[in-house]
């Protein structure tokens, strides 16, 4: 609908709410049992959990029998692999509390196959990943590829570490084996089988041993038809900031009187890790010719084979299955135990009123050793509840809520920073280091990025590999990736902790910029902050050394970097207005809008100002959502095009700007911070 830029002004001013600004931000399924949570006495809550746990104990007992028989139908290997669960029991306890059947009885009993459709959970949104090739063709030409195979190394602390693997998983009942290739000719048929190699990677201590499905083809004869949205870090974070804010006078919420008399900062949180993960799943008996892994034999002749029982790590389905059932797994213990609780894949993160905190670790805790699940329950990843936990690898700590700017930090435990740091120094001494070693640390790197909300460092973990004197084995040392790795020990390993501030949401910061490409480049931007009622702008024309080199790019068109760059120059300027606040930026093209919210654009012109707008928000300690408003409708259009009449009628300020050839070279300029 069209509006004015006055019109469109006005209605921003009195409609626009930051979605930071929502004292709760989670899940529909989270956020009701929130609400049904301090909607009770705290009492309530655990008398709640009480009966709840009382009715899957008494179900267990009701359904002994059943659950007997049915462990006696299943293969022997799948017999082992599922040990102790409660198949009929989980299905009940879902029905009841959830309102269908994920007939796991069924699933569990029979196994789960690695090729074919994943079938869906109903618990995430449907996305066809689709099946490239059947699992009949690839066994057709499975006498040619075993044929083909190669052994690796069969001695040093990799291949140690692989055979290690083997032996414990044989021992607990994971893998059979080992086996030669007649043996598993005689058993499944000469050529009707195939196995995948599996390897090790160092990580942290020690190796982890992957399979690689995806080198055999049978990742290609496995599809999904859901898209997995797993609960990373930010919804965490999320999660107990609304925990926390939902207490809130203004919250909407209903709060019981009870609540009153205890503090909203009174939280603690912890993490609860299941034991092994997907090997708590069975491989069906029919499926397990497509389960088998070889590795190195001791000869250095040939191959040892095993076959594998329980869902393994590298499978493209081993993700769809076990995903499916873990999160069956959260909802219904976070329904019937009214927990507060998040999920990714095999860890379930915990926030709680310390003063029921007792009462959820013994309602979680309690209804997976009902449901004979497997978790962590002494070692360092069972769950302890404090002011402080690591929680996917990363240290959240809420011990500032209750302080008079109530914020909650995250970082990179100390373990994963010294041996990132220790990478990258040793890369930069020795002055060069394989592509191989690049593409690792990138992952690595990648990760503890994302783990806390990072987008400063985007453009130098792509520097690690689109560094052109990249050339096969070693690389040839270049200043441009020696400055990505500096950067990259900065910001990612050294950098200090994330703040997430969870004070009362203050009115936001309204923010119209635009970019103009007429008889010569120009850029502005408008500011208004509701709270107080303040206007500034500005507008300049973009000086032309940063013109030329913003066309010299072949890639770049001035249009998308002229509408970035006041994006940039507004955050630089006006940072100790912005700072600590929530702000919302209209930008009217989208092209620009995207590159903006993924922090990272193909077109090196653009990317180098990306890198400069991430310093810049990183600099403001600003909350920025960045939306979209018509060119019609831009109040800084005006700006842009240097036209401050009707913007000085409409109570804007005009303010000078200092050069941007700084923000345009992806650097902090030395001016800005004040209004």
């Amino acid at each position: 609908i069209f509006a004015t830029k006055q019109e469109f002004l006005e209605k921003a001013i009195t409609d626009v709410i930051h979605p930071m600004a929502h004292h709760v931000c989670c899940r529909t399924l989270l956020r009701d049992i929130l609400r049904d949570t301090f909607a009770s006495a705290p009492h309530d809550t655990v008398q709640f959990r009480i009966d709840n746990l009382k009715w899957l104990s008494d179900k267990k007992k009701e359904l002994a029998g059943a659950e007997a028989e049915l462990h006696l139908t299943m293969d022997p290997e799948v017999r082992r692999v599922v040990g102790n669960k409660q198949l009929l029991l989980l299905d009940a306890f879902v029905e009841r509390f959830l309102g269908f059947s994920p007939n796991y009885a069924t699933k569990f009993a029979e196994g789960f196959e690695l090729t074919g459709w994943v079938p869906e959970s109903h618990l995430f949104a449907s996305e066809v990943r689709p099946i490239s090739e059947s699992a009949e063709n690839l066994l057709d030409r499975s006498v040619w590829t075993e044929r083909a195979a190669r052994p690796s190394a069969a001695e040093g602390p990799i291949a140690d570490a692989v055979r290690d693997s083997c032996s414990e998983e044989v021992a607990r009942g994971w893998m059979s084996g080992p086996f030669t290739r007649d043996q598993l000719d005689a058993h499944f048929g000469k050529g009707r089988w195939i196995s995948s190699p599996r390897f090790a990677i160092h990580q942290s201590d020690k190796y982890r041993p992957i399979d690689d499905y995806s080198s055999s083809s049978i990742n290609s004869t496995a599809g999904l038809l859901e898209k997995l949205d797993l609960m990373g870090t930010e919804e965490v974070a999320a999660l107990i900031r609304s925990v926390f804010r939902i207490r809130a006078d203004d919250s909407g919420y209903v709060q019981h009187p009870a609540w009153r008399s205890i503090r909203a900062s009174d939280l603690v949180i912890g993490s609860l890790d299941l034991s092994k993960a997907y090997r708590q799943l069975p491989i069906a008996a029919r499926g397990r010719r497509f389960s088998i892994i070889r590795i190195p034999s001791r000869s250095g002749k040939g191959f040892d084979y095993f076959i594998q029982n329980a869902l393994p790590f590298g499978a493209l389905a081993s993700v769809g299955h076990f995903n499916g059932w873990s999160r069956c797994v959260w909802a219904v213990t976070a329904v019937a135990g009214r927990l507060i609780i998040g999920n990714y894949y095999d860890d379930y993160p915990i926030v709680s009123p310390t003063c029921i905190s007792g009462s959820a670790s013994a309602s979680f805790r309690g209804a997976l050793e009902i449901l004979g699940i497997d978790f962590d329950v002494e070692g360092k990843k069972a769950l302890r509840l404090g002011d402080e936990a690591t929680i996917y690898g990363v240290v959240i700590n809420t011990a500032s809520l209750s302080s008079t700017m109530p914020s909650i930090t995250v970082s990179n435990k100390e373990s994963r920073r010294d041996e990132l740091r220790a990478t990258i120094t040793a890369m930069i001494s020795a002055g060069r280091a394989t592509v191989s070693a690049l593409a690792s640390l990138k992952g690595r790197l990648g990760f503890a990025e994302g783990q806390i909300f990072g987008r400063r460092a985007a453009y130098a973990l792509r520097a690690l590999i689109t560094d052109p004197c990249m050339q096969g084995g070693d690389t040839v040392w270049s200043m441009p990736l020696l400055h990505a790795l500096q950067i990259l020990l900065d910001r990612v390993v050294d950098s200090p902790p994330r703040i997430i501030r969870c004070q009362p949401s203050r009115a936001p910061i309204l923010l119209f910029t635009d970019g103009a490409c007429a008889e010569v480049t120009s850029h502005g931007a408008c500011l208004i902050d509701v709270e107080n009622g303040l206007r500034l702008c500005w507008g300049a024309v973009v000086e032309e050394c940063v013109c030329l080199a913003w066309s010299s790019d072949p890639m770049a068109q001035l249009v998308g970097q002229a509408e970035i760059s006041p994006v940039v120059a507004s955050i630089y300027l006006w940072r100790s207005l912005l700072r600590h606040r929530q702000v919302v930026v209209f930008v009217d093209n989208n092209s620009a809008k995207d590159a903006l919210v993924s922090g990272a654009s193909p077109v090196l012109a653009s990317d180098l100002l990306l890198r400069s707008c991430a310093i810049a928000e990183d600099d403001a300690e600003a909350s920025f959502w960045y939306t979209r408003v018509t060119s019609e409708s831009n109040v800084a259009d005006w700006a842009s095009r240097l036209q401050f009449e009707p913007l000085v009628e409409l109570g804007f300020t005009r303010v000078p700007l200092g050069s941007c050839v700084d923000i345009a070279g992806g650097r902090r300029p030395a001016w800005g911070g004040c209004s």
